[in-house]
């Protein structure tokens, strides 16, 4: 049935995270907005207000026990000088304490938009457009930094998962394809999976 959940004539919801419970949906939105809402009701019981110069939010992890919640933005556009997604704020991760609706820290390093966020036990993992992932203690250290070969053409990592003992890392990836395609209109890109070994 219908559980009146967030919809486009309210706001525009950018990416969505449910709670390991499953009672609770965390939405982002296009403006860098976050909702908490209570998934059997549609109820938005919260609303975590961050950094106001940051754009759209494009990932939304809940930590395993379901008390923290990371979300990373950026603009979908390469950053540049006439670019409003352009700067630190742009590209940052935040982690917050749900309960308290409190910003506990931000993680700064990417140069591309954050496209995929993710809890390993006391760390945290962020994948980048620019190509990147890093994974950061959750006092703000970067401890380990992996770069994903571009092979002459811009490689962006999408999505990332940490396997259950946290020892592999799935990332994956889309690159324009090498090849044209003149029977299309639409641009063509190359997808893949890349395991990493991070410990």
């Amino acid at each position: 049935g219908d559980t009146g959940l967030p919809n486009s004539e309210k706001y525009a919801a950018n990416v969505g995270a449910i709670s390991p419970d499953g009672r609770v949906l965390a939405t982002g939105g296009v403006f860098g907005e976050l909702h908490l809402h209570w998934i059997a009701t549609g109820e938005e019981f919260k609303s975590l207000s961050g950094n106001p110069s940051r754009s759209a939010v494009r990932a939304l992890a809940f930590s395993p026990d379901g008390k923290f919640l990371l979300a990373g933005g950026g603009d979908q556009n390469r950053f540049g000088p006439d670019n409003p997604g352009e700067g630190p704020a742009a590209t940052q991760v935040d982690l917050w304490d749900i309960a308290n609706a409190k910003l506990l820290k931000t993680f700064q390093g990417h140069t591309g938009s954050i496209l995929a966020v993710s809890f390993r036990e006391n760390d945290v993992v962020t994948a980048s457009r620019d190509g990147t992932i890093r994974i950061w203690s959750r006092a703000g250290e970067d401890v380990h930094g992996i770069e994903k070969s571009r092979r002459n053409i811009e490689t962006q990592i999408t999505t990332a998962a940490f396997s259950l003992d946290g020892r592999l890392l799935l990332t994956g990836n889309i690159a324009p394809s090498a090849e044209p395609n003149y029977n299309s209109n639409v641009s063509q890109t190359l997808g893949s999976a890349t395991l990493w070994e991070v410990g």
